[in-house]
């Protein structure tokens, strides 16, 4: 008995020694690493391969020495020294209550579930016999502690080309979203038709995605969101930190998502949405369950987007920018400005006062003073009243007189009722745009402008104010004055004078005069003079004033030609290597030129001129000829120089009126110039009748004296 009693108590006290050993294992009342990512049931993760500090809180951690993980729990017992998966950490700042140790973690495989939390002891435990140093963290209650590494989505070099392709596509979506949105159908019909040959074929290519306006920036749209959403996605789970996720993300797409694509496709738009356009194309299909549904709820609500339409005023605005910016050139923009103003502006902002018109009454006759008066005004079309200005019957255009010989003194209003000229009145309201389409008709290019009177104590009435011209209107469309070689003013409406060379045709009348002049009609001699004066190089003001001008027209210079049938020789007026000082003007009929090396005809007629070379050696020979003094060392230098050898033949084939003009004669006129220029140097026209009867004179003489064929045919 006394035996089995003591077996009792050593039974009974090795109990309650195994109780007091497992009651003293180390437990956990909570983990707190320095970094993790979840928590759930109290599983913590935490990023693999990096350093964690962990902090764990609970009690009888004064027996802990080195802290270490397992992947399996022991269901059996406390020991873990067979299930440890990671080295040992040493722990330090141990107290009763907590502890400290720093931890590496790698990533967990497919066939483990967590890491388990085991404990070193410093004084190893006895349990069934056996010394236990590596015990799991007894729990506190039924919540078990344990870490989890964070796995990753997919590998590491996968994931990292990933992002690359992400904030590639998200910047190509927010360029796209402003390349190609900003341009709208208007412009790229404008690029297609008037771009270079890239821009044509790139509009080309993108016009018929961008007619889809709503699907397009919806596909745009969602392709960005779902790209930048998964690059997020992706950055958190490469770094394993949210919040450097976050700012990682943020700047990556604000730099390379937003602020370098938009500002490359702002300027290269074009050129990128159409190369990209196959990539556009698969994800409108890619998106076309979310994106069409949206899209066409849009076109319903807003409308088709029908592209940007300018009023005249903005694109007046707009065209302004091109100027400034050196795409337009001002006159460009004035003729543009002018045609987008034709439908707001009357006749009435554009016409001449009748005040200020010249007309002639229906009681004129058409003798030579009333000829000159027309024809020194300078206008095509001149009205005609009856009684009062405001009363007008005909118009009168200068074409008319084409046939009238001024001494048959025809009367104006036989003139006028055999052309019978349509008369245009309009009210000033008038738009210039209706004006243009009126005048476009073909009826009349002047048209007469009338205001309604309603002022007064009668019945309204309609009063003639002015008339307006399609040079007018014209003018009006370009913003400039047209002003021809017959225009005495600058500006019809401010009635600016212009300074032109004054034209007095009286000096052709030689109607009165008892000297005998070269039948050459006025008609032909104001072509003439106008001819030599204003296209002809060395009749030009600074060489020859015009009443000399006109004094050689009135002098021998004038050759009549008969044809002669039966002499060819007869009718030749140069001939080839054969040495001439004069210069022809055709004025009348036809000529035959033959070339004397090619052998090539061709035929000459009215207002050719052979021979100017003669003229410019004496322009060349005599620069100055204020002062020739010595008459035959003048000629002895004119015979000798002032000369051409012609290299064609000129032959008259019909009845032929000319001017030869020969070298003495045209540095006579030079002298005379430099004369008429001395006695009136302000206005060398002004002279009187008694200097121009003068100038004849002297012409007359000259002309009756000098030789004009050099037949010499052998060089000097």
């Amino acid at each position: 008995m006394a035996m089995f009693a003591k077996l009792k108590v050593f039974s009974i006290l090795f109990i309650v020694h195994q109780c007091v050993a497992v009651s003293e294992l180390p437990f956990i009342t909570g983990v707190l690493p320095s970094e993790f990512n979840a928590v759930s049931d109290g599983v913590i993760e935490v990023p693999a391969d990096k350093t964690l500090h962990l902090y764990i809180y609970g009690g009888n951690f004064e027996n802990v020495k080195y802290l270490s993980f397992a992947t399996t729990k022991n269901e059996t017992g406390v020991s873990c020294d067979t299930h440890r998966a990671t080295t040992a950490s040493e722990v330090r700042n141990t107290t009763s209550y907590s502890l400290e140790t720093s931890v590496r973690l790698r990533k967990l495989t497919s066939f483990e579930s967590a890491f388990y939390i085991c404990f070193k002891l410093v004084k190893p435990i006895i349990q069934n016999n056996n010394s236990i140093s590596w015990v799991f963290a007894a729990p506190s209650n039924s919540t078990v502690f344990a870490l989890r590494t964070a796995s990753t989505i997919m590998p590491l070099w996968l994931q990292i080309i990933l992002i690359i392709v992400l904030f590639f596509l998200s910047g190509l979506f927010s360029g796209l979203n402003l390349g190609l949105m900003a341009l709208d159908k208007t412009e790229l019909k404008i690029i297609e038709t008037a771009g270079d040959p890239d821009e044509k074929r790139y509009a080309k290519a993108i016009r018929p995605i961008r007619e889809k306006g709503n699907l397009l920036l919806c596909t745009i749209l969602l392709g960005n969101v779902t790209v930048n959403t998964t690059l997020t996605i992706l950055m958190d789970n490469l770094t394993g930190s949210g919040l450097f996720a976050v700012i990682a993300s943020t700047l990556g797409i604000t730099t390379f998502g937003e602020i370098l694509p938009q500002a490359i496709c702002s300027r290269h738009g074009l050129a990128i949405g159409a190369k990209t356009i196959w990539l556009t194309r698969f994800f409108m299909v890619l998106t076309f369950p979310i994106a069409f549904p949206i899209s066409f709820m849009l076109d319903k609500m807003l409308g088709e987007d029908l592209g940007q339409v300018y009023s005249k005023e903005k694109l007046g605005v707009l065209l302004m920018e091109q100027q400034n910016a050196g795409l337009v050139a001002p006159d460009e923009m004035n003729i543009i400005a002018g045609a987008l103003n034709m439908s707001t502006k009357t006749v009435g902002d554009i016409m001449s006062p009748l005040s200020d018109a010249f007309m002639l009454p229906n009681t004129a006759i058409l003798d030579f003073d009333t000829m000159n008066e027309i024809f020194s005004h300078g206008f095509t079309r001149i009205p005609v009243y009856e009684g009062d200005r405001k009363n007008i019957k005909a118009i009168l255009n200068v074409k008319d007189l084409g046939f009238i010989n001024a001494d048959d003194k025809v009367p104006l209003a036989t003139v006028c009722t055999f052309y019978n000229r349509s008369i245009v009145v309009v009210p000033e309201t008038t738009s210039l745009e209706t004006m243009l389409k009126e005048f476009r008709q073909g009826k009349t290019h002047m048209a007469f402008v009338e205001r309604l009177v309603t002022g007064g104590q009668g019945d309204p009435y309609r009063e003639m104010i002015g008339l307006v011209t399609l040079e007018d209107v014209i003018e009006e469309i370009i913003q400039a004055e047209i002003v021809d070689e017959t225009d005495i003013f600058t500006d019809n409406t401010r009635r600016q004078p212009r300074v032109v060379r004054k034209t007095d045709f009286r000096v052709f009348n030689t109607s009165n005069s008892d000297k005998p002049r070269h039948h050459l009609s006025p008609q032909l001699k104001i072509a003439a003079l106008r001819h030599l004066a204003s296209n002809v190089e060395t009749f030009k003001d600074e060489y020859i004033a015009l009443s000399v001008l006109q004094s050689m027209l009135n002098s021998n210079v004038v050759i009549h030609h008969v044809f002669n049938s039966r002499d060819d020789n007869a009718n030749i007026i140069y001939k080839a290597s054969q040495w001439a000082n004069y210069a022809v003007l055709i004025l009348q009929g036809r000529a035959l030129v033959e070339t004397s090396n090619e052998k090539l005809l061709f035929e000459a007629g009215p207002f050719m001129l052979f021979g100017e070379t003669v003229l410019k050696y004496v322009n060349d020979i005599y620069p100055e000829v204020s002062s020739l003094k010595d008459p035959e060392l003048q000629s002895a230098q004119l015979a000798a120089r002032a000369r051409f050898l012609p290299d064609y033949t000129v032959r008259a084939v019909t009845n032929v009126e000319y001017l030869r003009i020969t070298a003495e004669h045209y540095l006579l006129a030079r002298r005379l110039t430099v004369w008429v220029t001395q006695l009136h140097p302000q206005d060398p026209e002004a002279i009187s009748p008694s200097q121009q009867n003068i100038l004849d004179d002297v012409f007359d003489a000259q002309s009756a004296s000098e030789g004009v064929v050099m037949t010499s045919a052998t060089p000097e």
